[in-house]
């Protein structure tokens, strides 16, 4: 915290003194900001990596990785926006919707951490949260490939992915969020076997689970949609935002119930994992898709935390054993920080420097942080 203090206390004199461009200002205060809490920080990671087996020879690097690895994420941050335009429209869309599938993913595997901490070690909570982000990407890509064959899909993948969708209910939907929910169960049970009992059963409740929240999704909002056009109701139903955090919300209950059925008699109080579930999907889905005004931005901020995050990883990899954690964590830190600033993006200059400074306070303490976590 002291080195982040001093680096935004000069930055700002030397901003207010002589007003540069967003992006110079930017990157500039992120390379100060990097300089003078990678400098602060290596006075206490010296004494620590001298008693690892490197001996600390090479962790004098901390000064340099830090700057170096925050004004590169700036700018790539910066100009990222621009780098769709020099990109096919296919690339563009691939990549931001893995973003968004993996965040609406991991995130969901995030909201069952209070129930998971039963029966789940930190080193299985970790992979926990990659294994479930990486089904709902495989997820995405099914749905993709389904669309290429040009198979009947309903609303569901307009609603959870926006993608087209033809008719309602759609087999084919039930088929593919049933094929996600045994990729999704078969990931998960490589960690609870020999944690929990009937673990093998883990990847067909899932695929049951999750097929059936989306068929429930699908008749609810098939129903809807006949009795507005029949003026039953004053409404029709579009592909709009509650419809969208409807088709997550039960599509995260109906995978919650099918788990709860094998989890019922391996942890106590698991009657909140189908509560927990239904709630991680609608939060996923709300930060990837209300805060951010694309997935390409969202893919920015991913992209952007790994750039950030590389150079402290190689300073530190050989001293400390909890460095290979720094990329995920500094990138899942970037992630959030490009969500919860996002609504400043259209303010003044002058506003757009509080993000930097708040992130950059959130950096310092997190590449800290894991460092400190167990040597």
């Amino acid at each position: 915290m002291l080195g982040w203090g001093l680096a935004w206390t000069v930055f700002a004199q030397i901003y207010l003194a002589t007003p540069m461009a967003p992006l110079p200002a930017i990157v500039g205060g992120m390379l100060l900001a990097g300089l003078s809490t990678g400098a602060a920080q290596w006075l206490v990671l010296r004494s620590r990596a001298a008693l690892t087996p490197g001996g600390g020879r090479n962790s004098w690097w901390w000064i340099l990785a830090l700057p170096l690895g925050w004004g590169s994420g700036a700018y790539l941050y910066q100009i990222w926006p621009s780098l769709s335009g020099h990109l096919q429209p296919a690339v563009v869309q691939i990549g931001g919707g893995l973003a968004r599938a993996a965040l609406i993913g991991g995130l969901a595997s995030l909201a069952q951490w209070p129930v998971a901490q039963q029966f789940l070690t930190r080193e299985g909570a970790r992979r926990w949260v990659a294994f479930s982000a990486a089904a709902c990407a495989a997820l995405l890509l099914l749905t993709w490939l389904a669309t290429a064959y040009n198979l009947n899909l309903g609303w569901f993948p307009a609603l959870a992915f926006r993608m087209e969708g033809r008719s309602m209910p759609a087999p084919y939907d039930i088929l593919l969020a049933g094929t996600g929910g045994l990729l999704l169960g078969s990931a998960q049970c490589v960690l609870l076997r020999g944690r929990i009992k009937w673990a093998l059963w883990w990847p067909v409740a899932s695929a049951l689970g999750i097929a059936a929240g989306v068929t429930l999704c699908e008749v609810a909002l098939a129903s809807l949609q006949q009795l507005g056009e029949a003026r039953t109701i004053p409404f029709v139903v579009a592909m709009g935002s509650a419809e969208e955090a409807f088709a997550w919300g039960l599509a995260g209950a109906g995978l919650g119930v099918g788990q709860w059925l094998v989890l019922r008699r391996a942890a106590g109080q698991a009657g909140w994992w189908v509560l927990l579930s239904s709630a991680g999907y609608v939060t996923g889905w709300a930060l990837g898709s209300l805060l951010l005004p694309s997935d390409w931005l969202l893919l920015g901020a991913f992209a952007s935390g790994v750039i950030a995050s590389l150079p402290a990883w190689f300073a530190a990899r050989r001293d400390f054993s909890q460095a290979r954690w720094l990329p995920a964590w500094e990138t899942g830190l970037w992630a959030a920080g490009a969500l919860a600033l996002a609504p400043l993006a259209s303010q003044a200059m002058a506003v757009e420097l509080v993000g930097p400074l708040v992130l950059t306070l959130l950096l310092a303490l997190a590449a800290g942080g894991v460092l400190a976590y167990r040597g």
